[in-house]
């Protein structure tokens, strides 16, 4: 008996012990959704929630873990055996075995390196043909080392696909202050855009200036886009003329303020500024201020040699905190994450627009280095045709089946700041007429559409239970757990949340009493000993 006893210890020991078996060491995570960064104190905890609570399986790892467990780099070919090597093979993996499909690289290049593509051969060219590309983490198949020198990407000599496996953003962040600020951005764009105000999101306004306003992009764009409408701001009086008046750059941010659901700049551009008008046709009077320009930062435009200055003409000086809205720049150099002329610390438009509290968007769509004057409003209206007409529904998927279509240059240098999965507004938003049953045993969800159900455990953020239908107007769940969080998702909807309290029904008095599994087991071993029990003193009584 003692032998039994010691047995079935052990036995329970081990089962219970392999229920809750810690991972290995060194173990790397693979998820739906990847963030890649080492910014301290998880900064994404608030995005990794709500993406969570939508349904999507995300989570962290560092680029230190990713070069521990896969040291020989990017293996493709001649290999490259650099961090961003490494990152490239383990999203490789991610995406061939576990099912990986959207990436956010968590920092700036100081934390998640930049991949250079080079768009002349063997060439040590000029700096804009050393295009730094997110490209190389979202496309799996090419090689970008065919030649094995030193210059990769190279658009000749090696061999680049530009068919995404996966839909790639970034931050161009380091601190948790600017994470922080960024989820707020997608928060409100998500869940709340302009405080239940959500007529803004219908408009656009378009600067337009130079060969772009020549061409009359911006009306050409009226006439195509119609998902939203458009004003149009323009140099005055004309695209050419050798001293135009307006705008301002005070005047543009006091019109940007004015709530709109995208920004949209057909206008030449560097990091730091969005050209709004110059003399001429973009010229450059030296030592001459006559140039005016959207600074990233109030005090930037000192910094140039040419640059009107003014007060309040700086992204800084954004106030739509409740409106945020997407911002599509045309020109060059506003979405370049590498510090590329950003000396003494400061800060490039597409990090500032992002990353401010009290005003931008939660995502810049622009070129890193150089686009061509009529490639700017060709992408944009390519990007907003896919989005009206439903081919694509997230930025990510707007982004990269543009890149698909572009030309050379501009799939290395295009470029997304922000969140790949983000749902973009293509309609006034509707509410969910949902309604959610809670059951002994069970909840019940009706979204009315089809939609994404995630239903999951309220206190313990989905350990105990966490279970997803997606595309389906209904489904039930089979679950005892209370308190529960369910969460209904669809595009052009308001997110649909609610909390599930514990089921308090009162009993039915001509229901038999449900009973658990070791109740019913106890009730029978009780009835079998009695049975045997009474068996055994008849059988007495008659021998008596």
């Amino acid at each position: 008996m003692k032998n039994i006893i010691i047995t079935l210890t052990l036995v329970l020991t081990l089962a219970m012990g392999n229920s809750h078996a810690a991972p290995p060491v060194y173990q790397v995570p693979f998820h739906e959704y990847i963030i890649i960064s080492d910014i301290a104190n998880n900064p994404f905890s608030e995005f990794i929630a709500w993406k969570k609570q939508k349904g999507i399986d995300i989570g962290t790892v560092g680029t230190g873990l990713i070069r521990y467990k896969y040291f020989d780099g990017d293996k493709t070919g001649n290999g490259i055996n650099d961090l961003a090597g490494s990152i490239r093979e383990y999203l490789k993996d991610a995406y061939n075995n576990h099912g990986t499909k959207w990436v956010l690289l968590g920092g700036d290049h100081t934390v998640v390196p930049v991949r250079y593509g080079w768009t002349w051969e063997n060439v040590n060219g000029p700096v804009e043909h050393q295009v730094p590309t997110d490209l190389y983490y979202a496309e799996l198949e090419g090689d970008w080392n065919v030649d094995g020198d030193d210059r990769y990407g190279e658009i000749d000599a090696d061999d680049i696909g530009v068919n995404a496996e996966l839909f790639v953003g970034r931050l161009i962040c380091s601190t948790p202050e600017q994470v922080q600020n960024w989820t707020q951005k997608i928060m409100k764009y998500e869940t709340n855009p302009g405080n239940g105000d959500h007529s803004y999101l219908k408009r656009g306004i378009i600067f337009q200036s130079d060969q772009m306003q020549f061409e009359q992009y911006a009306q050409k764009t009226t006439n195509l886009i119609k998902m939203l409408n458009f004003g149009i701001v323009q140099e005055y009086p004309s695209y050419n003329h050798s001293n135009p008046i307006s705008p301002t750059g005070n005047g543009a941010i006091l019109t940007m303020n004015q709530k709109y659901g995208w920004y949209v700049f057909f206008n030449h551009s560097g990091v730091k500024g969005l050209g709004l008008r110059s003399p001429g046709i973009n010229e450059y009077h030296p030592g001459v201020r006559n140039r005016v320009s959207i600074w990233a930062m109030d005090s930037y435009d000192q910094d140039s040699p040419v640059g009107v200055i003014e007060d309040k003409n700086g992204i800084d000086n954004l106030t739509n905190v409740n409106h945020p809205s997407i911002l599509f720049a045309g020109g060059c150099e506003v979405a370049s994450m590498d510090g590329f002329e950003l000396e003494g610390g400061k800060k490039g438009v597409a990090e500032v627009y992002t990353t401010i509290s009290q005003g931008g968007g939660p995502a810049v769509i622009g070129s890193t280095r150089k686009n061509f004057t009529n490639s700017g409003p060709n992408q944009f209206n390519l990007m907003a045709y896919h989005l009206e007409h439903g081919m694509v529904k997230t930025i990510g998927e707007a982004l990269y089946k543009l890149i698909a279509r572009a030309d050379e240059y501009s799939q290395y240098s295009l470029c997304l700041i922000g969140d790949p999965e983000m749902p973009v507004w293509t309609a006034t938003p509707k509410n969910f007429n949902a309604y959610v049953s809670n059951n002994n045993g069970t909840i019940g969800v009706n979204a009315g559409v089809p939609a994404k159900i995630c239903v999951m455990s309220a206190s313990d953020n989905g350990a105990s239970f966490y279970e997803v239908s997606d595309g389906k107007a209904g489904h039930t769940f089979y679950t005892d757990v209370r308190p529960l969080k369910v969460t209904i998702t669809a595009h052009n909807y308001i997110p649909h949340v609610e909390t599930v309290a514990v089921y308090n029904s009162s009993p039915n008095p001509y229901s038999v009493p449900t009973l658990n599994w070791w109740a019913m087991l106890a009730l029978a071993l009780s009835t079998l000993v009695a049975g045997a029990y009474m068996l055994r003193r008849s059988s007495m009584a008659k021998q008596g």
